[in-house]
C-alpha cells in the first residue's frame, strides 16, 4: 500500500463516519447542501467513474491476490464521499427520497465498474 492512499483512504473512512454521525443525528448539520437527485446521482457517477480509473490504473502494478483485495478496498472507501454528500443535503430532499443514498451508491459502483469491463487497448 503506497502512503497516498492510506491518507486518502484515512480521508474517505472519516467521510464514512461523518456521513453516519450525520444520519443518526448525532452531529449537527452546519448547512445543508442544495442537491437534488440529478444533482447527487450526478456527482456520484463521475466520482465512480473516476475511482474506477485510478483504480484501473493502480491494478496494472499488483500481484493479481492484492487486486482483487484492493477492488473492494477501491469500490467501497471512497463511496463515503457519496454517502457524506448524501447526508448533507436537505432534510426536505432525504424525506422526499429516502432510498436516494441507496441509488446513488449504486450508480456510484455502476461507474466504478465501466473501467474495469472495458478491456485494454
Amino acid at each position: 500500500m503506497l502512503r497516498t492512499e492510506a491518507v486518502v483512504g484515512g480521508f474517505f473512512l472519516a467521510c464514512w463516519v461523518v456521513a453516519l454521525l450525520y444520519a443518526s443525528n448525532l452531529a449537527a448539520l452546519p448547512r445543508p447542501l442544495s442537491f437534488d437527485l440529478y444533482g447527487l446521482f450526478t456527482f456520484a457517477a463521475a466520482f465512480g467513474w473516476v475511482a474506477g480509473n485510478l483504480f484501473v490504473l493502480r491494478r496494472r502494478r499488483l500481484a493479481p491476490q492484492l487486486a482483487r483485495r484492493f477492488r473492494g478496498l477501491y469500490l467501497m472507501v471512497p463511496a463515503g464521499m457519496v454517502a457524506l454528500v448524501r447526508a448533507m443535503t436537505a432534510d426536505a430532499w432525504r424525506a422526499a427520497a429516502p432510498l436516494g443514498g441507496l441509488y446513488a451508491l449504486l450508480v456510484y459502483a455502476v461507474f466504478f465498474a465501466v473501467p474495469l469491463l472495458v478491456g485494454r487497448r
